[in-house]
């Protein structure tokens, strides 16, 4: 997939398009993802099929974990009301804060990201061979992008607060 880098916005959601591309069949059972948008209750859906999941982690080098959450709607593949939490840890520590973004619609774009703006804890990190369990959440503003390649419009955001408690699986490269 070929994708424009001119914001962080772009690269999240090539990225995240990547990762939508699995089929998934199956929900993970006790994770959760849960929150609001724009005040309205929401929650989504860790997807696993075949071993793999929409709840991953990989290690860049030692001490050096990217974690990638996708959070579906319905319990079956969709873009439409997908939310997407991507952070890295360094040593248990948070780097840079967290990477959001929503899909209201059913392509890529447009979407909301927060680009790296907002409140994002994390309460939880337990990471334990093919598997980890990562408890956080996140508070902010999320701006639209029209296109992957576009600027934020900061007229049009939404107000988004999450709670997630997933387990991830580890993926290899």
């Amino acid at each position: 997939m070929h994708c424009p880098q001119p914001t962080r916005s772009a690269r999240l959601a090539c990225l995240t398009g990547g990762a939508l591309l699995i089929v998934p069949l199956i929900v993970g059972g006790s994770d959760r993802i849960e929150g609001q948008i724009d005040g309205d209750a929401r929650s989504w859906h860790v997807l696993e099929f075949e071993g793999e999941s929409t709840a991953t982690f990989h290690e860049f080098s030692h001490g050096m974990i990217g974690i990638s959450i996708q959070g579906h709607q319905e319990p079956r593949f969709q873009v439409q009301g997908t939310i997407s939490i991507d952070f890295t840890i360094m040593n248990d520590q948070v780097l840079d804060g967290a990477e959001v973004a929503y899909f209201p619609e059913r392509s890529m774009v447009p979407n909301y990201a927060n680009e790296g703006e907002g409140r994002f804890e994390l309460l939880t990190s337990d990471i334990s061979g093919p598997q980890a369990r990562f408890e956080g959440r996140f508070e902010g503003t999320l701006v639209r992008f029209e296109r992957m390649d576009d600027v934020p419009n900061p007229d049009d955001t939404i107000e988004v607060e999450l709670y997630f408690d997933v387990t991830a699986q580890r993926e290899e490269f």
